[in-house]
């Protein structure tokens, strides 16, 4: 998700000295500004963008078995500026497609955190359509349609650099209900509603269907609203302590790079520390599915929990504040009578501009540890030991404005909480492309 990290960099957002003619190696996608036809629509408030990752990862030894799997998603968006477009103030519309090749390490590895957070079913889905409309001063926002929950709530900036998906969403929380919320691959219809309590102060809260997609068939995207799946609910609050002289935590205090990054939706601004507090919960006890779709229900109790996370620019390089090292630490509960964890926490360190004339590239060393609940266990067909843990090594290495090349490295110690299987040595590497 969000958990996962695209490269969506609008070109018309750079000076004009470097749009002119600039090199493949210097423009910032590789398909440039289409003869001028891509600014020209930024312009009018139509922008389109675009995204490509491709990943080679292999299982070394232990987990299931020893192999190789490669794994792509391609990611296109189209966003409409409605104040430009159509004198609408305040408004955006955002069409998503995605497509997945259907690429699995994790068919290999045996883990069930998820080693690479592109993973998904093989198909070209609809992913996210939605209308939202900021109001006063964008300090108010609310947002309707497909939706993923992942983009703005359990976020942690830093912890983006990583593959391993529970560093996108928390374990607990990305495994919750049925079929997990409405995050990647599978989004559902939701209302969010967003607000700036005081310039660094922000509550947001989100409604959805209870169960995203076709829970009997998890290569389809279609919507389907069940009475029996009931609703899911969610609510965070957080709190930044401000880069420089930022003034507000919304949109309007971004550059327009950093707008077009995140598509009109209300955003942090730069900032140096980071803390957050959510909690989450289903309307659904899920009994009745569970029972039809063959799992044994062994409890009516409603799966929620609640998470905390710190994001903290711990030292920025005196001649320049992008570089320098940043940690995050991320803890979530859930109910331990209904939900697949009972635990999940995370921890990191990056640092940016480590190697010399690198300065844009970063590297980070990462733990994540999820653990079983009760209820998991009671109804496992096979032992289960308590928990996963996977540490990981990355290095993010931009090679041109809209090329990046990231080895990594996995090492997943009691994979899948089996105690048959072998502690596990994943390795790989990531190509992202902006297009």
């Amino acid at each position: 998700m969000a958990g996962i990290l695209f490269l969506l960099i609008d070109s018309h957002a750079w000076p004009q000295s470097q749009q002119a003619t600039p090199g493949i190696w210097q423009r910032n996608s590789l398909t440039g500004d289409w003869g001028g036809l891509r600014s020209e629509w930024a312009d009018r408030g139509i922008h389109v963008e675009g995204s490509y990752i491709g990943d080679v990862f292999a299982n070394l030894d232990g987990g299931l078995d020893e192999d190789t799997a490669y794994l792509d998603a391609l990611d296109l968006k189209l966003l409409l500026d409605m104040a430009e477009l159509a004198d609408w103030s305040g408004g955006n519309v955002l069409i998503r497609g995605l497509y997945n090749n259907g690429g699995s390490v994790s068919a290999h590895v045996g883990d069930i955190q998820g080693v690479n957070n592109i993973e998904a079913p093989r198909g070209f889905k609809l992913y996210e359509a939605w209308v939202q409309q900021n109001l006063l001063s964008n300090r108010l926002t609310v947002l309707a349609g497909l939706y993923d929950i992942n983009s703005e709530f359990d976020v942690i900036q830093s912890a983006g650099l990583f593959i391993n998906s529970s560093h996108g969403i928390g374990a607990e929380f990305a495994a919750s209900g049925l079929a997990g919320p409405s995050i990647y691959p599978f989004t559902a219809l939701s209302v969010r509603l967003k607000t700036l309590l005081t310039p660094s102060l922000y509550f947001q809260a989100v409604v959805s269907d209870g169960v995203p997609g076709d829970p009997d068939d998890r290569n389809d995207n279609a919507l389907i609203i069940r009475d029996e799946e009931g609703a899911f609910l969610a609510a965070e609050i957080g709190w930044y302590l401000l880069e420089g002289n930022g003034d507000s935590v919304g949109a309007k205090g971004f550059s327009t790079p950093a707008r077009r990054q995140y598509i009109g939706r209300e955003v942090p601004a730069s900032y140096k520390t980071k803390l957050a507090l959510g909690v989450w919960g289903y309307t659904s006890d899920f009994e009745k599915l569970r029972r039809a779709n063959g799992q044994p229900p062994a409890t009516s109790a409603r799966d929620n929990g609640i998470y905390g996370l710190l994001d903290w620019n711990a030292y920025q390089e005196p001649h320049d504040e992008a570089q320098g090292l940043a940690a995050f630490l991320r803890l979530g509960y859930a109910n331990n009578d209904a939900s697949r964890f009972s635990f999940y926490g995370g921890a990191g360190l990056i640092y940016t501009g480590l190697v010399a004339g690198r300065d844009k590239d970063e590297i980070g060393l990462a733990l994540a540890v999820a653990r079983n609940s009760d209820y998991t266990k009671s109804v496992s067909t096979q032992a289960l030991d308590d928990t996963e843990t996977t540490i990981e090594l990355t290095y993010r290495a931009r090679l041109a404005p809209w090329l990046v090349f990231q080895p990594d490295v996995q090492y997943v110690i009691n994979p899948g909480a089996v105690p048959t299987l072998q502690n596990a040595l994943v390795i790989g590497v990531r190509l992202e492309i902006n297009l």
